[in-house]
């Protein structure tokens, strides 16, 4: 899945390039005399999760992870200027198809077991040096703070099913770098890392019926990607793909899950 996703990527930073190089009057709206838009996205996205035995990293308990992919929806708001950026995104993703993934092989999962993730947050990133090294190369930092809701529901057999849910809250640190040189693109990679609060839930019905409430945490990592190109007078065509990954302890209890979405939208810029 993630080459697919790098291989599509590659042709979108191409593409931009290639218009980006075009000798047009730049669009009204720019990131100098400052904007605010809307935007929709749609795209794919994978979902990891393995079980961890032991606290220490790198070193994981067992080579198995659960693994698949599915549609992701995103929506932003953004208002941005040469020396600021306020952003707020909300993403959805639904992971099916889902399989068992070791060193030497993969084993399918009922077809009905499925993973889904729910993130809105809010970015702050001001930009302090401006024209690094060469025009138009903007290096920045930032806070992220944000709510997530993730859920994996599996059934073992016709009465017994089992699901984990997390609700989660966190703040991190934000290390961008924003280069828009060109008169018809601008790309950004940013690094967020920053830790977490959870309460985790876990429901096995059966027999007896198992229900369990717990409190934990950690740290998580997103590396993301994006780039924008004007397609009309208030319309420019988005790219966006991140690679995340959270660690967790709670209850005696830890796990990583990770995910990499790529996504493409219009933004209605004013």
């Amino acid at each position: 899945m993630l080459w697919r996703l790098s291989t599509s990527l590659g042709f979108v930073l191409a593409f931009v390039m290639e218009a980006a190089a075009q000798t047009v009057s730049p669009p009204p709206a720019t990131p100098l005399a400052g904007r605010s838009d809307w935007s929709a996205s749609a795209g794919y996205a994978t979902f990891a999760f393995r079980d961890i035995a032991i606290t220490s990293r790198p070193m994981d308990g067992s080579p198995t992870t659960l693994e698949g992919g599915g549609p992701a929806l995103g929506v932003r708001y953004e208002r941005s200027s040469r020396g600021r950026r306020h952003r707020f995104d909300v993403t959805f993703a639904r992971a099916s198809g889902l399989e068992y993934v070791t060193t030497v092989g993969s084993t399918p999962v009922p077809a009905g077991d499925r993973a889904v993730r729910v993130e809105g947050t809010y970015d702050y990133r001001a930009y302090p040096a401006r024209d690094v090294v060469v025009s138009g190369l903007d290096l920045g930092v930032g806070v992220q703070s944000g709510l997530a809701w993730r859920s994996i529901s599996r059934r073992y057999a016709p009465a017994i099913e089992h699901s984990r849910s997390e609700r989660e809250a966190g703040v991190a640190g934000v290390v961008a770098a924003r280069i828009g040189r060109w008169r018809r693109a601008e790309l950004e990679v940013a690094w967020t890392t920053g830790l977490a609060i959870a309460r985790s839930s876990q429901t096995h019905t059966g027999d007896s019926g198992v229900d369990v409430d717990y409190w934990g945490g950690g740290w998580r990592s997103d590396l993301a990607f994006e780039g924008r190109l004007p397609i009309a007078r208030h319309a420019h065509l988005g790219g966006r793909y991140v690679r995340g990954r959270i660690w967790r302890a709670s209850s005696h209890h830890t796990y990583s899950s990770g995910h990499h979405q790529l996504t493409f939208g219009v933004l209605y810029v004013r």
